[in-house]
């Protein structure tokens, strides 16, 4: 009985609610107008990553140009930067001796430096950004920086077992 009530409730409603509910036989089409809104979000839509290295260890000699250029894949709906800093404070931009469990004290003498559209030192605590761009297309934008070591006659070979090491994090963000 009570849901003979609710079903005659709801026809009630639906009749004395015009322009909320429309009677339409089976099989005919609904005409009228349907008004749709929407609203179209700009998501951002930023990514970054390592196309290639021409070899994974670098070796630097004193008083020579010691370049390592790498290739980016920047993938951005919108214009963009690209921001490359020491991710470790301990290393303040230098590349410093790195045993396989720590760093030691020993660092090369000048810190590292990457060139994009602007020379970058680091540590880059300013947050300066290397490269900057527009929009990509779809299939993204090849973007080549470089690093820069210079050393001096001071600074020393390591031990068998030892690396000179810098941990590096690239952001990029919507201009």
């Amino acid at each position: 009985m009570r849901l003979k009530n609710l079903m005659i409730l709801g026809f009630l409603l639906l009749q004395l609610a015009p322009g909320y509910a429309t009677d339409v036989a089976v099989g005919r089409l609904l005409q009228g107008e349907v008004l749709v809104k929407t609203e179209l979000i700009d998501t951002p839509f930023l990514e970054i990553s390592l196309r290639e290295s021409n070899d994974s260890l670098w070796s630097l000699l004193p008083s020579s140009s010691n370049r390592k250029d790498l290739k980016l894949l920047v993938l951005a709906n919108r214009p963009w930067k690209l921001i490359i800093k020491d991710a470790d404070p301990e290393t303040s931009g230098r590349l410093t001796e790195w045993n396989g469990q720590e760093y030691t004290n020993t660092q090369l003498s000048n810190p590292l430096t990457v060139v994009g559209s602007k020379r970058v030192v680091l540590p880059n605590l300013a947050n300066v950004p290397v490269q900057t761009g527009d929009p990509t297309k779809p299939q993204g934008q090849d973007v080549r920086i470089s690093l820069e070591q210079e050393v001096s006659e001071v600074d020393s070979p390591l031990p068998h077992g030892s690396i000179y090491y810098i941990k590096m994090s690239f952001t990029l963000a919507a201009e």
